[in-house]
């Protein structure tokens, strides 16, 4: 899928994407260069909690479930399209 980047630097996520994401209006996102293209991810609110010799990233808010079957899906859509759909 493609956008456009306008003047202000902005892109609109097209309407598909956001709602594949979870992305709502008002919504923050984490955005990161990874080298050769940019990721971008719902930002939830979360703290930081230590649990023996490690500190990790808790969710204030629950966040859905995904099935071992939902895994498995993204899985196997990887490795036979690594780079995608073909055309988009």
């Amino acid at each position: 899928m493609r956008a456009t980047v306008d003047s202000q630097g902005r892109i609109t996520i097209p309407d598909e994407l956001r709602k594949q994401a979870g992305i709502e209006p008002g919504m923050e996102v984490e955005l990161r260069w990874c080298g050769d293209h940019f990721e971008a991810t719902p930002s939830g609110a979360y703290r930081l909690e230590r649990r023996g010799p490690f500190l990790v990233a808790v969710l204030e808010e629950p966040s859905p479930t995904v099935s071992a079957e939902e895994v498995n899906e993204i899985i196997e859509e990887l490795r036979l399209h690594p780079f995608g759909p073909a055309g988009e």
